[in-house]
Parts: structure tokens; C-alpha cells; sequence
């Protein structure tokens, strides 16, 4: 379980700057989603309600904390593991908001709803303000420092220390995400796995 909670905080320092802005209104936007390309034979459908019953334990979780892990089913062969977290700057009822949306996403986005006898074995859909991953019982999915998505802008910074302000804007994220503050005069705040903040030009 150790493994699934360094995977998700990893994953929330590498969000584009952009999706961490103070603007809680677009915390329900697409971000990112991966699907797996097996599907788990399902003819009795336990599997597909073990993946309900994940869902909405998680969904219920969001509404009193920002992240949380879980396990849905005692067989080893249809068990579910599942985890979400939530933006740190997000209010409980964001964040249970956010969450609740993804349910449905997964069946849209990746297929597999279950109701043609195939769900998809693992999944993870993250929004701008959170994020759900599961997989079946031993399912391997990625290691937690491995890329999931990356999107570069085409455009140059014209400014010859944008790449020295840029660097020492990842550090002090990456401090803020474990200390919770930027130690470095630049402000923001997080913690948890969670921060934003703004050095010079850079937020």
C-alpha cells in the first residue's frame, strides 16, 4: 500500500502549473486518463460490483478527506484496489464534487462498464482538482516515477533567466510538497503532497 500512496504524491508534483491556479472553478476539467488494455471476463459480475462498491466508498471518503485508499472484495482474483486524491487547496465539498465525476468518466472514457460482461482491469482518470486510479489484485501498472503524460508549450521564454527562475520554482515545489512551505521567501503552501506558489515570474 506504501507503494500506491508514493505514486499518487509523485504524480500530483508533476500537474502543470496551470492546473494548480487559485481558480477553483475549473477543478472539474480532463487533465489526464489511462486505461488499461486488458479486460477481466466478468459472466457473474463480480468483479464489476466489486468496482462499484471501490467507487463509491471512495466518492464517500472525499467528502471528509482529501485522500484516501482502499480495497473493494476479499477474493484475491476479482479483489479491486483503488485510490483518490483531491487537490490540497480544494474544500471538502469540491472535493467530493470532483470525485464523483470520475465514476462515470472511467466507463465513458476507457469502456469496460461491465454491462457486456468486460470491465477494464485498471484505471486512472485524474481532473484538475483530483484523481482516482484502480487495478484488479496484483495488476501491475506503472512505477510511480514513471511519465504518464507530458504536454509542452511551443513557445520560448525570451528572458535568459527564465531557466534558472524556473528551477528554483521546481524546488521549492518540491519542498512544498513535503514540508508545506517554500523555503525560499517565494510564498505559496501546501503539504500532504500538495503545493503551490509563485517565484518571480514563475507560478
Amino acid at each position: 500500500m506504501k507503494l500506491i500512496i508514493h505514486q499518487v504524491f509523485i504524480f500530483w508534483f508533476f500537474l502543470p502549473f496551470s492546473a494548480l491556479s487559485g481558480d477553483h472553478g475549473d477543478y472539474k476539467n480532463l487533465i489526464f486518463k489511462g486505461c488499461a488494455n486488458q479486460r477481466y471476463p466478468d459472466p457473474t459480475g463480480v468483479f464489476s460490483q466489486n468496482l462499484k462498491n471501490l467507487f463509491a466508498s471512495l466518492v464517500s471518503q472525499s467528502g471528509q478527506s482529501s485522500f484516501a485508499s482502499t480495497t473493494s472484495g476479499t477474493d484475491n482474483a476479482t479483489a479491486v484496489i483503488g485510490v483518490f486524491q483531491c487537490r490540497g487547496d480544494l474544500h471538502a465539498p469540491q472535493c467530493s464534487d470532483c470525485v464523483s465525476k470520475i465514476p462515470k468518466l472511467v466507463s465513458k472514457l476507457c469502456g469496460g462498464g461491465g454491462d457486456d460482461g468486460n470491465v477494464v482491469v485498471a484505471a486512472r482518470v485524474q481532473l484538475a482538482g483530483c484523481y482516482i486510479r484502480y487495478e484488479i489484485s496484483g495488476f501491475r501498472q506503472t512505477f510511480g516515477t514513471e511519465m504518464l503524460f507530458r504536454l509542452c508549450g511551443k513557445k520560448q521564454s525570451s528572458d535568459p533567466g527564465f531557466s534558472g527562475k524556473r528551477d528554483t520554482a521546481f524546488g521549492m515545489a518540491e519542498n512544498g510538497v513535503i514540508t508545506g512551505s517554500s523555503g525560499s521567501g517565494g510564498g505559496g503552501g501546501g503539504g500532504g503532497g500538495f503545493y503551490a506558489g509563485q517565484y518571480e515570474s514563475v507560478y
